[in-house]
């Protein structure tokens, strides 16, 4: 048998033999009836057919009924707030430079390098949000691509732009803000204590750490640099988790058991199937 075949028919019996172990389920997080939400990353995540951050991967990830989806904000030099991952446009498209240092004409018809036979397309924030259906359960993560070291005129300048799109989408209660920059989401906190805030860190004391300075309502976390027992410290401390990487059905439901509050998946499909058991 085919080794792709192998690996198709255990995931099916991993996912059945979930179904069948109510104990894996009995889980403890800061979520309402300890419900573990399900978000996309980068919308279906690194492994669909289209890539992340692009308006198909994002539409699909709510269309099979995701709780939400991360995406990644970067500000272009003419302060158009663009979704996209990596540091150089060439990385992923067919284009060259940074985000941040074109004007949004310059790359508005910048297609993605795959797949090859179909057209994706560089776009906005706005893009995105003027066309899609926004139920009241959909969270929205944006993870602010900032450096840990930043011009304090651009974070301000990030800070500005991003609320103003926020106030615009009316998303203030249906969004969380990722940042490694600390004075980044300090500027969000004054513009709107009620915004929901998170670090992104290496390790929990780093994170408590920020929790003295800001007010977080959460981490944001490699899977493989916390464990189930720093989650729960976290919670002591009133701090949501949000854990990525998970890119198979075995990764998935290693994170489930961790007690995590949301998850950022690239097995999207399985993780939604799995959670509604």
């Amino acid at each position: 048998m085919h080794l792709k075949s192998l690996l198709y028919i255990g995931g099916i019996l991993l996912l059945f033999s979930c179904k069948k172990d109510g104990a894996l389920w009995q889980v403890q997080n800061l979520n309402p009836d300890n419900k573990t939400l399900a978000f996309g990353h980068g919308g279906m995540g690194t492994k669909y057919r289209f890539p992340m951050n692009s308006m198909e991967s994002l539409n699909k990830v709510l269309a099979i009924h995701a709780d939400g989806t991360e995406m990644d904000l970067q500000l272009s030099k003419d302060n158009e707030m663009v979704l996209f991952h990596n540091n150089n446009l060439q990385d992923a498209c067919r284009a060259e430079g940074m985000v941040r240092n074109k004007n949004w004409e310059e790359i508005k018809n910048t297609n993605y390098k795959w797949p090859l036979l179909e057209s994706s397309k560089l776009i906005r924030m706005s893009d995105f949000f003027d066309q899609v259906k926004i139920t009241p359960n959909h969270i929205f993560t944006f993870d602010c691509k900032v450096e840990a070291q930043e011009d304090q005129d651009y974070l301000r300048n990030f800070a500005d732009k991003l609320y103003a799109l926020i106030l615009q989408y009316n998303l203030v209660d249906q969004c969380f803000i990722e940042s490694y920059n600390i004075d980044f989401l300090k500027n969000l906190e004054a513009k709107n204590p009620k915004l929901k805030l998170f670090v992104h860190c290496n390790t929990l004391t780093d994170g408590l750490s920020v929790s003295r300075q800001v007010h977080l309502y959460g981490l944001t976390m490699d899977r493989l640099k916390i464990s189930q027992e720093e989650i729960a410290l976290a919670h002591q401390n009133n701090l949501h988790i949000t854990l990525y990487n998970m890119v198979n059905a075995n990764e998935n439901i290693k994170a489930i058991q961790m007690n995590a509050d949301f998850l950022q998946s690239d097995k999207m499909e399985h993780l939604i199937e799995v959670l509604k058991n």
